[in-house]
């Protein structure tokens, strides 16, 4: 853990300065920059107990976020995105599944390799999504969860100078885009969306809703800066 003295000087210099940088150069690498560059993010480095007793965890050019905010863009964002992994892989595994055995054949296995070959926008959407991920994982914590919620929060920042605020046509449209979603027949699989978003006996969860589009709004932002 550093010690207060060795945290940044969050004055040092502006968020635009370095997200500057970070788009004329190699943007893997120079996440990290994002991540831990002054003016970007201080962190409480304290013990946990302490990091539940003060009014932040951590601090992006002034705004806090707390223990529960952290959570929210941190947790939430890793696990949306790993869950849109987990549904497309069951959905396809469901569709070659031919015996209803619930594991591939080689068979099967090569028609679910034929059937990707002429829909490569299902890879390309997979490869997008696991970029996502794993460039908001860097940063200077060892926890994933804590990186991704830093750049969240980095990310918030760079969208309200810009001006970048998704539409609810926006995201629903890129909902309705990723091949998790898409049944067989090309419709739209609202039943997967409720059990992902939380709905029960046809009402929706409202919070949980709210941050699943959340995650997808940041996903929108990125690809559109980066």
């Amino acid at each position: 853990k550093l010690s207060a003295q060795a945290r940044v000087n969050s004055t040092s210099y502006q968020a635009m300065t370095f997200l500057e940088f970070i788009r004329k150069n190699s943007l893997l690498v120079l996440i990290v920059i994002v991540a831990i560059g002054a003016g970007l993010l201080m962190m409480d480095y304290v013990n946990q107990s302490s990091a539940f007793s003060r009014d932040y965890h951590i601090q992006v050019n002034g705004t806090n976020y707390n223990v529960q905010d952290v959570y929210s863009l941190g947790e939430n964002g890793q696990g949306v995105i790993q869950n849109l992994y987990s549904a497309l892989h069951s959905k396809l595994r469901d569709r070659f599944d031919a015996n209803d055995d619930d594991k591939l054949s080689a068979d099967e296995e090569a028609a679910m390799g034929a059937w990707l070959q002429e829909h490569p926008e299902v890879e390309t959407s997979q490869s997008r999504l696991q970029y996502v991920l794993q460039s908001w994982s860097y940063g200077p914590s060892t926890r994933s969860e804590e990186n991704i919620a830093i750049n969240r929060a980095v990310l918030h920042e760079e969208a309200a100078t810009l001006g970048i605020i998704p539409s609810k046509e926006q995201i629903d449209a890129f909902i309705k885009g990723l091949p998790a979603f898409v049944n067989a027949d090309g419709s739209f699989d609202q039943k997967l969306y409720q059990n992902m978003t939380g709905w029960y006996d046809g009402v929706a969860n409202n919070p949980m809703e709210q941050s699943f589009r959340s995650v997808i709004a940041d996903i929108i932002i990125w690809e559109s800066i980066f």
